[in-house]
């Protein structure tokens, strides 16, 4: 009887461990992160706003495949624009503001929002004088 108990053990042990294992080996791996700016999900005062101009939005999706064990995707942003601001005040991009929000549509679907705020800093620099508008 010890030994069935022992037996019993090891086989449930063995299958824990050949589930464990493919279980990691069919799950989908999913890439590292990667941004040029820190990323923010905090509401602040951002006082210089007006010195970006954004000309273009490209996305791409990374990874998503999404499952009934799976509900993440990664999305890659490219924001092209313009900076100006004031003479001897260089602007740049500081950080990312990013959040996200379901919304339902008429037809009960679910779609997602992601709303992008680049947040735009200064620092003094002499050297630097706003592109002429032309």
């Amino acid at each position: 009887m010890k030994i069935v108990r022992i037996l019993f053990i090891i086989i449930i042990l063995l299958a824990t461990i050949a589930f464990g294992t493919l279980w990691w080996y069919t799950s989908p791996k999913i890439p590292r992160l990667k941004s040029d700016v820190p990323i923010e999900y905090r509401i602040g005062w951002w006082a210089y706003q007006e010195a970006v101009k954004l000309d273009e939005l490209d996305s791409n999706i990374v990874f998503g495949n999404l499952s009934l064990f799976n509900s993440t995707s990664i999305v890659e942003f490219k924001l092209k624009g313009t900076l100006i601001y004031k003479n001897s005040w260089r602007p740049y991009i500081k950080s990312v503001h990013i959040t996200e929000r379901w919304v339902s549509t008429s037809k009960q679907y679910r779609v997602g929002n992601i709303f992008i705020t680049p947040i735009i800093a200064v620092k003094n620099d002499d050297t630097y004088s706003p592109p002429m508008s032309g």
